[in-house]
């Protein structure tokens, strides 16, 4: 291609490095192919697909699952008691009449199995808090805000995994249009080629065979091109359907152009608001430092007493002793009592609770400040992404010229050409500026997307729930 060929092939090339990374980037995200019908499906499935059946996501689902746990035995304590049951059996001596009048008086040389029998005892104690100065409301508010933690990581684990996918949705798009641009100029070189056997074969003199080998070692170094871009494009759309959990084989997925065309950005604000409310790691913090606060009210209930009622269930039974009835003699295998108690409990460890009381306060406080740090991030992330945007915006449109002129100049270098008035080196010059030019244009569309993307991604805004 000559020098024309330079900026194509530098930038395909730094494409392909971009594409290669994604692949290796998204590689541990893959999940197992799906049975989905055949034909087509959108992005907006394949979004849906990835970030449900997603390892990585599931991994934070099960997370979420469990702290819900959690929330329902916090829940529980308030309402249903701690039971325990206890249950004993084993030998012991036989013992007949009471303790003023045994029977059958053992000692130590007449001590044979026969004089040892079973017992069996049964106890059932229960606990229920009434008032526990906070505790339990609190442990119920820590809880509750460690499952909205949660659940903003499971849609933080999503937007990442979105967010991935589109790119290289984007990079397929990319490489799909330098594809079909590669095969139309292959197409429109075979119209000059014959035509150039033509006159040859005519001997008009117009042409020589040096225009016709000339013309081939572009379309050599083109056909190279265009064979590594169709590889690559395989490449990246079998793995693309294969990270979303959808049959290659069986499905496909409408490859729209690159749209440059943005009508309108709104305001930076409008991002930075966004972002402020919807960001799920910011929101997954907040409900941290909340959850941490609550726990220091559990912490803090310490100091104080506990209010409860409890209540008791015992039975035992010895068939080999009398079962003794004066009220005054402890029998420890023969009974049956219960009862219920109001009770308070008060630990006098302060100065250790307030060492706990220290620990959750200053735990608390630097979920503060780190909520604090990632907010100042979130908006030099959102600035960021927004300028990137606009100079994208801006490349879009500057590129824009120089594509039309390219365009007018291969063009006019082909119907020149044809009617015998051009030559193949302009011929060919065109073609491969027009090349570079159009890639220029193309790798800015793709900037300018891809920027657009990450904006929307920082501003909270959740990819899977639409079509692109």
């Amino acid at each position: 291609m000559g020098d024309e060929k330079s900026p194509a092939a530098g930038s395909m090339k730094r494409n392909g490095k971009m594409l290669l990374g994604l692949l290796v980037f998204l590689a541990g995200f893959g999940a197992g192919a799906a049975d989905v019908p055949a034909g087509q499906v959108t992005l907006d499935y394949c979004l849906q697909k990835a970030t449900q059946d997603n390892p990585l996501v599931l991994k934070e689902q099960e997370k979420l699952a469990a702290v819900k746990t959690y929330l329902q035995e916090a829940r529980n304590s308030r309402f249903l008691p701690e039971l325990k049951l206890r249950l004993l059996t084993g030998p012991v001596t036989d013992a007949e009449g009471d303790v003023l009048t045994p029977t059958n008086k053992i000692t130590a040389d007449e001590l044979s199995f026969k004089t040892i029998g079973p017992f069996f005892q049964a106890e059932l104690t229960a606990l229920q808090p009434l008032y526990t100065f906070g505790a339990i409301s609190s442990a119920i508010k820590a809880a509750g805000q460690g499952v909205k933690a949660e659940e903003n990581k499971v849609e933080l684990a999503r937007a990442d995994l979105s967010n991935n996918l589109i790119d290289l949705y984007l990079a397929y798009q990319l490489a799909h249009e330098v594809y079909d641009l590669q095969k139309d100029l292959l197409g429109e070189i075979a119209k000059i080629d014959q035509k150039i056997q033509e006159w040859l074969a005519s001997g008009s003199g117009h042409v020589t065979q040096t225009d016709r080998l000339r013309l081939k070692v572009f379309t050599a170094l083109l056909e190279k091109e265009t064979l590594t871009s169709k590889k690559g494009l395989e490449q990246s759309r079998e793995v693309f359907f294969e990270l979303c959990g959808v049959n290659p084989a069986e499905s496909e997925i409408p490859i729209a152009p690159l749209d440059g065309e943005i009508l309108s950005l709104p305001d930076l604000q409008k991002y930075l608001d966004a972002a402020q409310a919807d960001r799920p790691e910011l929101k997954a913090l907040e409900a941290a430092a909340l959850a941490k606060k609550a726990q220091l009210g559990v912490v803090e209930s310490k100091y104080y007493p506990q209010i409860f009622l409890a209540g008791r269930f015992r039975y035992g039974y010895a068939p080999g002793r009398t079962p003794q009835t004066n009220p005054f003699v402890d029998d420890e295998f023969n009974y049956l009592d219960g009862g219920v108690v109001l009770g308070l409990e008060q630990k006098f460890g302060f100065h250790l609770t307030k060492q706990s009381v220290n620990r959750a306060r200053a735990e608390y406080r630097e979920l503060e400040y780190g909520q604090a740090a990632l907010k100042s991030g979130i908006k030099i992330e959102v600035e960021k992404n927004y300028r990137s945007v606009q100079e994208a915006i801006a490349r879009v449109q500057k590129t824009e010229e120089g594509l039309k002129a390219g365009r007018a100049w291969m063009f006019a270098a082909r119907e020149n050409y044809f009617l015998g008035v051009g030559d193949v080196k302009e011929v060919i010059d065109s073609f491969g500026a027009y090349l570079a030019v159009k890639w220029q244009s193309l790798e800015a569309i793709f900037d300018s997307q891809k920027c657009l993307n990450d904006l929307k991604i920082s501003a909270g805004e959740k990819p899977w729930s639409k079509d692109k």
